[in-house]
């Protein structure tokens, strides 16, 4: 089972610019599943990252995007603009 203390130090954890441009950085504390939802729930994109590394958005479409970030046992949520 997981505390509710593990979901919020991995929320504080991850970091990644909201305002993006022909990509999104990612900084987390492991290896995670990061999925870039469209507002109305279309999965955008799926890729697994590392920290420090970067997806490629440039073929997205100006907008807000939701992105997930799960690492098996918690997931956050970020609201991002593409530019």
């Amino acid at each position: 089972s997981m505390a509710v203390a593990d979901v919020s130090s991995f929320d504080k954890a991850v970091k990644m610019n909201t305002v993006v441009g022909n990509e999104l950085r990612l900084i987390l504390p492991e290896r995670a599943t990061v999925n870039i939802y469209s507002v109305e729930g279309r999965l955008i994109s799926s890729n697994r990252v590392n920290s420090g590394e970067a997806i490629d958005t440039s073929k997205m479409s100006k907008g807000n995007y939701i992105v997930t970030v799960d690492n098996g046992q918690a997931k956050v949520s970020r609201k991002v603009i593409k530019k």
